[in-house]
């Protein structure tokens, strides 16, 4: 006698490590189904929710305020109902008036009256704005739903005038850089908090380009790449002296642009080109 699908006889001596190994095997397989099934319930969620807050924030709020298990019992009994509320209203409640009610009195009577208040129908009309969230969602009852709209209202708002900001703040930025490109990245430099705009000191640039040229470096010159180097230069032909004069300076700073970005001396071709003693 065998399992159908397995190699697994009665007949066999191990049968019960067998079995108990073929149980594993499936006991883990349902539990990599099941937690397969828990991520996709979980993101199907996540994406209904997001749809759902695109399209009718209020839904969706008054959706995760819910409990996640509704109890479908009965209502409260009527008579309960009845008697719960005539405690409140119906039976009267003797107060203890102490002396804090003569200085509430007194408090009260220096209070100027407040004023009538006369409803216009623009007031009318600003309400009824205000009663509905979204022409598909039913008019606001209660003061709770009303903040919501008008909070969410007030967000979109927001959003908008910052919208507004950048596109603002775009044009200017373009505008600036077809008219003075220097000033352009000025403030850009700024909006990255390098407000400092000051050259280098001498003593910096002389720092830095001394630890290039001037101090010493020991390098391995038994390294096998040197050799190889070596044997593939030969077949290079020498190139020739090439004298750099002063004119020749003088006429790669001129061709050069006035307002490019400077090297770490914070000097722009501008002022090399005007001030010729440099070049010398």
């Amino acid at each position: 006698m065998a399992f159908a699908g397995t190699n697994i006889s009665l007949s066999q001596p191990d049968i019960t490590q067998k079995l108990t190994e073929r149980i594993d095997d499936l006991k883990q397989k349902i539990a990599a189904w099941g937690k397969r099934i828990r991520r996709f319930t979980e993101r199907s969620r996540q994406f209904n929710h997001n749809r759902l807050f695109q399209s009718d924030q209020k839904r969706l709020y008054k959706s995760l305020e819910r409990s996640k298990v509704c109890g479908a019992g009965q209502g409260p009994d009527q008579a309960d109902i009845i008697v719960f509320w005539r405690g409140l209203w119906s039976e009267p409640v003797n107060h203890s008036e102490g002396p804090w009610m003569e200085v509430v009195a007194s408090q009260g009577a220096s209070v100027t009256p407040m004023d009538p208040i006369t409803i216009t129908p623009e007031d009318v009309a600003e309400a009824k704005e205000i009663s509905k969230h979204t022409k598909y969602d039913p008019p606001n009852r209660t003061a709770v739903d009303i903040i919501d709209t008008l909070r969410q209202k007030l967000a979109v708002k927001c959003n908008r005038l910052k919208r507004y900001q950048k596109s603002r703040k775009r044009r200017e930025d373009n505008a600036l850089f077809t008219k003075n490109e220097k000033l352009c990245y000025r403030r850009l430099q700024q909006s990255v908090n390098d407000t400092s705009g000051l050259p280098r000191r001498r003593e910096d640039v002389e720092k830095f380009w001394r630890s290039i040229w001037s101090e010493k470096v020991i390098h391995n010159e038994t390294a096998t790449w040197i050799t190889r180097e070596e044997q593939r230069m030969l077949e290079v032909p020498e190139m020739q002296h090439v004298e750099i004069t002063e004119e020749d300076v003088t006429q790669a700073v001129y061709k050069s642009p006035n307002w490019k970005a400077t090297g770490p001396d914070k000097i722009h071709n501008f002022w090399l080109k005007k001030l010729f003693y440099t070049n010398q």
